[in-house]
């Protein structure tokens, strides 16, 4: 008995491993044979489908759309949450952006007036860690030459203090100012 449960439950994990486009693939098969048209399924000569094998379509049916609508259903909820999180963290960011302290704005304002997204900068330095940990800038490197780090601006920041550099304290015309 406990073999045969045993059996049972190593061909069910085997069968769970199976990608879940092939569930995909299954329920949009048995739904097509439930409740295509009978007048397409005669013209394809797959009447017995629905007349003969309406239990087996029905169950592969419920089945498959189960499995699928679940794996897919669970792509869809990771997705949403990083875009949820992506969306809340550039919110504090920008929050955090209109509070800076006038040190902090000096050096956000390097990135613009150099119109450069990459600055070498103490890794020691207070005022580097916390816009580190406010997600407005990040170390583009694990090791340093000397004892300055190169530091990046984020991509969505960099846009963002270029259309409102007033945020770090810089006149609208450094904006258009190119680098040589």
């Amino acid at each position: 008995m406990f073999r045969a449960m045993w059996d049972w439950l190593k061909h069910f994990f085997d069968w769970s491993k199976v990608p879940s486009y092939y569930f995909l693939a299954l329920t949009i098969a048995s739904g097509f044979g439930l409740f295509a048209p009978h007048h397409l399924l005669e013209s394809l000569g797959l009447t017995f489908w629905r007349e003969e094998g309406k239990f087996y379509s029905g169950t592969a049916f419920l089945l498959s759309a189960s499995v699928a609508s679940c794996a897919y259903g669970a792509i869809l909820v990771q997705w949403l949450t990083k875009q949820y999180h992506m969306l809340s963290s550039q919110w504090a960011a920008q929050r955090r952006l209109k509070s800076l302290t006038p040190k902090e704005q000096e050096l956000l304002s390097g990135y613009l007036k150099e119109n450069t997204r990459t600055q070498e900068l103490r890794i020691e330095d207070g005022i580097v860690a916390g816009l580190v940990h406010a997600n407005i800038i990040y170390a583009a490197v694990s090791q340093a030459d000397r004892y300055a780090f190169p530091f990046n601006i984020r991509p969505w920041i960099w846009d963002y203090l270029k259309k409102n550099p007033h945020l770090v304290g810089i006149e609208s015309e450094v904006k258009h100012k190119s680098k040589p």
